[in-house]
C-alpha cells in the first residue's frame, strides 16, 4: 500500500509503496490550470504524467476533489525538468501503470494529504470509472507513516 514519505523540503516528498517498488512525486503545478505534473517510478521505469483537478460541491454542501489524467507517458513540463517521455508500453502495461498512478494520486490527495482526508474526499477518474481509497482497500486516514 502507498504511504506518504515526507522529506525536509516539500519538493522531496513522495508517495511510495515499498513492497511493489513504486512511487510518484509531484514535479510542479500546471500553471493556471489546477492539477499537477508528476513522475511515476516503477522499478527502473519512469513515466511522466499530468493531471487536472476540479473541486466539486456535492448536493449536501460538502465537496470533493476529482482528478483526471491529461497526459500519460509524456509531459512537456516534466521534460523541462529532466523526465523524458515514455510511450513505449503495451496497452496492458499502460493500464497497469495508470492504475498504480491512480492509487498513488488518491494517497497524494491535494498535496501529500490524502492519507488524512475522509473517504471519498479525493477521487480519481480513469476510463470513466471514479476511484476512491476504498477502491484499493485503504481505510481513510490509515496510510500515514
Amino acid at each position: 500500500m502507498f504511504r506518504i514519505e515526507r522529506a525536509a523540503s516539500a519538493s522531496g516528498h513522495k508517495v511510495i509503496d515499498d513492497e511493489r517498488g513504486v512511487w510518484i512525486q509531484m514535479l510542479c503545478g500546471r500553471g493556471r490550470t489546477p492539477g499537477g505534473v508528476f513522475k511515476l517510478v516503477v522499478g527502473e521505469t519512469v513515466i511522466p504524467f499530468e493531471t487536472e483537478r476540479d473541486y466539486i460541491e456535492d448536493a449536501d454542501g460538502a465537496g470533493h476533489l476529482l482528478t483526471r489524467f491529461v497526459f500519460f507517458g509524456l509531459s512537456p513540463a516534466a521534460s523541462v525538468r529532466g523526465v523524458a517521455p515514455n510511450m513505449m508500453m503495451s496497452p496492458s502495461e499502460r493500464r497497469r501503470y495508470m492504475l498504480l498512478a491512480t492509487e498513488a494520486l488518491l494517497v497524494f490527495g491535494s498535496f501529500y494529504d490524502g492519507d488524512s482526508k475522509p473517504e471519498g474526499w479525493t477521487r480519481v477518474e480513469l476510463d470513466g470509472v471514479v476511484y476512491t481509497l476504498v477502491s484499493f482497500g485503504y481505510e481513510s486516514g490509515a496510510t500515514s507513516s
